[in-house]
């Protein structure tokens, strides 16, 4: 077993000693330089290949964002208009139900809502109607 073993030390050794050997070698040195700069620079343009690969993406991101904004702006500016329009309406339904009753329901403002009002006037005449 120990011939075995001095013969695996011999030819590991011998190996090593022989990759020691190519590697002093300044043709070797050489070869190995150059092929260490490839490496670095294909590893640079897959990275910067990565890099813009991300960039894109971002930018698809983005402009999806920003058409998103713009939908949701457009559909608060619509949501807004309606809510005046329909403020309006119920303005005039106020002021309508007051001429009827010949009652004034004030302007709208912080203290005063004459739609509130309006429904108050209503109110005791529901009332009195349906105990007639």
């Amino acid at each position: 077993m120990n011939d075995i073993l001095s013969e695996a030390f011999e030819k590991e050794a011998w190996t090593v000693n022989n990759v020691v050997a190519e590697i002093c070698d300044p043709a070797m040195l050489a070869a190995l330089h150059n092929d260490s700069i490839e490496r670095i620079e294909k590893a640079i343009q897959e990275y910067i290949k990565d890099l813009d690969l991300v960039r894109e993406s971002n930018e698809m991101r983005i402009a999806e964002c920003e058409a998103e904004i713009e939908r949701l702006e457009a559909d608060e500016e619509k949501a807004l208009e309606e809510c005046h329009a329909w403020e309006e309406k119920a303005t005039r339904l106020a002021e309508a139900v007051g001429e009827y009753v010949n009652e004034d329901v004030g302007e709208h403002s912080s203290a005063n809502c004459p739609l509130a009002n309006a429904m108050e006037l209503l109110e005791p005449r529901n009332k009195e109607e349906s105990e007639i």
